[in-house]
């Protein structure tokens, strides 16, 4: 008897079991096809705050060194007043400074995620981040099992439908199987390994960075570990702005997802 002409029960039993097999495999794929990339000698707090967590980690973590240099300052209802002159400054930090203050929130990380893309592109080249098409192979063979799970769930579900059977839970079944699928496609990280090495690295040794940065080293620490390493300092305000926004706040040592995305712009810690 082919698996199509089984009955309700032992099928949906079978498509559950097929389920978590699909589930471990679209892990376990791109674990083993992730390019091994290389790692250079150095990278600047803006490049480990883009792999650690994407663009939404980067402009945390400019806005973590041009609060803490006393730069710029947060004001009530997440506008950031400028005080300080722009000559000088590296191009996120100028993009920042030039704005008209006091700059709305969105406006701030409009104008930082634009920087942010200078950051992706100079990772890729580094070989620390995958670039987009191979992304994109990637993120097909992550999604390559819950596809065939979901043209065996919908040949049954037509052959039911066909034979008057019920399909109420398989119609769930292949629901659920869809969002997995949307899921794994969007999480699907674009780091190399020498990437996630070098976070590993970065991040060793340094729970007190973690805990309780000084503010010379607070655009490191939010790099690493995001903005909750603000919430008890005088930035707290930024923090719970981010935290509101559902932004990048985490402090996980093994984040990135990123978010903003590892996935699709960053990488940053979305997945495997």
């Amino acid at each position: 008897m082919g698996i199509f002409d089984l009955t309700g029960r032992p099928f949906l039993l079978l498509y559950a079991a097929l389920f978590v097999g699909a589930l471990i495999a679209s892990i376990l794929i791109p674990r083993w096809l992730r390019a091994e990339g290389r790692a250079p000698a150095g990278l600047d707090v803006e490049g480990l705050a883009y792999l650690a967590g994407g663009a939404g980690r980067y402009v945390d973590a400019v806005m973590a060194r041009l609060l803490a240099a006393r730069d710029v300052a947060m004001e009530a209802g997440g506008k950031v007043r400028v005080l300080a002159p722009a000559a000088g400054r590296g191009a996120p930090d100028r993009a920042v400074l030039l704005l008209d203050t006091p700059a709305p929130w969105h406006k701030v990380s409009a104008t930082l995620a634009r920087q942010a893309a200078r950051v992706e592109a100079r990772l890729v080249e580094a070989g620390l981040l995958i670039h987009r098409a191979g992304a994109l192979q990637l993120r097909f063979w992550a999604i390559a099992p819950w596809l065939a799970l979901l043209a065996i769930g919908a040949t049954k579900w037509e052959i039911g439908r066909l034979r008057d059977k019920p399909v109420g839970i398989l119609t769930f079944f292949l629901i659920v199987t869809v969002f997995a699928l949307v899921v794994r496609f969007a999480s699907v990280d674009r780091r190399t390994r020498a990437a996630l090495d070098l976070l590993r690295r970065e991040r060793d040794g340094r729970e007190r960075l973690r805990r309780a940065p000084r503010a010379e080293e607070m655009p490191l620490a939010v790099a690493l570990y995001g903005t909750g390493v603000l919430a008890a300092s005088e930035f707290g305000a930024y923090h719970a702005l981010r935290a509101q926004g559902g932004g990048d706040a985490g402090v996980s040592a093994d984040s990135g997802s990123g978010g903003s995305g590892c996935g699709g712009g960053g990488c940053g810690g979305c997945g495997s």
